[in-house]
């Protein structure tokens, strides 16, 4: 065969040699490109996940207004940032209280309702007198539960006015009283008004007076 035959032959081959190892390449690479776009594809971005925390009350209620029961007991679930609560009433309504707001005349007086059943009649002994006290105790406290508001529980019982009689003294519960003196005469005042001034002076002193109610068990 000719010299330039074989040349022409073999520069024939190197061209179809480089030709194929282009193409395979360059299908190689676009379907490496597809196969990138596909994988893109149908794979939505991430959506940003929300938080919300409760810092105020779902719907615009005025305390001492009704609430519905959706929002009652949401507010029950967890008391929000500003202190919005929910009461329910003796007829199964619910009315919006705040903790940092005195107790609404009709939540008070549902309350107050409820507290003047634990007065202990005249003649009482001393022994159910401390009965008494403690039950004036828990009441206080499931008196804060239900309103959302922290109570101090005021009501005539028997204590020991000395080491050897026993009278009917007006006392104060829910928990500031621990701070009175302990013994004898250290909670127990001979008249409501005074018990009162009391309990107002004992609830002026805390950082969160603004958060107390002063609830008088009334005897009948």
């Amino acid at each position: 065969m000719p010299r330039r035959t074989r040349t022409a032959i073999i520069a024939t081959s190197i061209a179809v040699v480089v030709l194929a190892a282009v193409g395979v390449g360059g299908w190689a690479l676009l379907d490496s490109m597809n196969g990138s776009f596909r994988i893109g594809a149908g794979k939505p971005a991430a959506a940003a996940v929300e938080t919300h925390t409760a810092t105020s009350t779902p719907t615009v209620v005025p305390v001492g207004g009704v609430l519905d029961e959706e929002t009652a007991l949401e507010l029950r679930r967890e008391m929000p940032d500003n202190g919005d609560f929910a009461y329910k009433t003796p007829d199964g309504r619910w009315i919006k209280t705040n903790r940092h707001q005195p107790m609404p005349a009709e939540v008070m007086a549902a309350e107050q309702a409820q507290l003047d059943q634990l007065a202990v009649p005249a003649g009482t002994a001393a022994a159910d007198g401390l009965a008494g006290a403690k039950a004036a105790t828990a009441a206080a406290g499931a008196s804060s539960y239900r309103t959302g508001r922290h109570v101090l529980l005021i009501s005539k019982i028997p204590v020991a006015t000395s080491y050897s009689t026993n009278g009917l003294k007006w006392v104060i519960m829910g928990g500031l009283e621990k701070s009175l003196p302990a013994g004898v005469g250290g909670n127990g005042w001979d008249d409501e008004a005074t018990a009162v001034a009391k309990a107002q002076e004992l609830i002026a002193a805390q950082p969160d007076a603004g958060d107390w109610d002063i609830v008088v068990a009334q005897q009948g």
